[in-house]
């Protein structure tokens, strides 16, 4: 049995939605009760509130794991820039616009002229440092194997 901890759980009055959790030594007479209203609850590591403060309840995370619409969408951004950081897909759109009959803004080629001479130094900045014996430099291919490697079992 995990050990249960008293939190001190902070709702708007005015439609009960749950705000957050406050501290339980923060003196309640401090709270504005026209704005707010509190509820105690005990909670352990593996729990949470689910809920308003008319129905919400504790709820275990065995019973009911808590999945949120955010969660999804930070994971999967993460696996998107893991394959595609924002600098490879700005290049691939710029290079699919280059090579398109679209016109080209004065934004887009303003752009361009900014991105095009930073591409050129981190280039020769790499290939510097991939020749030089002073620097130990590791391609992106390099960690991307090694990275496998250490998670073979």
């Amino acid at each position: 049995m995990s050990t249960k901890i008293k939190y001190i759980l902070l709702f708007n009055r005015k439609n009960g939605t749950l705000i957050g959790k406050i501290d339980p030594n923060l003196d309640l007479a401090t709270i504005d009760k026209d704005k707010f209203c509190t509820k105690a609850v005990e909670m352990g590591a593996n729990e949470y509130y689910f809920g308003d403060y008319a129905t919400g309840q504790v709820v275990s995370t065995d019973e009911k794991p808590y999945i949120s619409e955010k969660d999804i969408r930070f994971y999967a951004s993460a696996d998107i820039l893991g394959h595609y950081p924002y600098h490879k897909q700005l290049n691939i759109i710029i290079d699919m616009l280059e090579k398109s009959n679209i016109e080209k803004t004065s934004e887009f080629n303003q752009m361009l002229d900014i991105l095009r001479p930073m591409r050129e130094r981190a280039n020769l900045q790499m290939e510097s440092y991939k020749n030089s014996k002073a620097f130990a430099y590791y391609s992106e291919e390099h960690d991307k194997e090694l990275v496998k490697k250490r998670y073979e079992f």
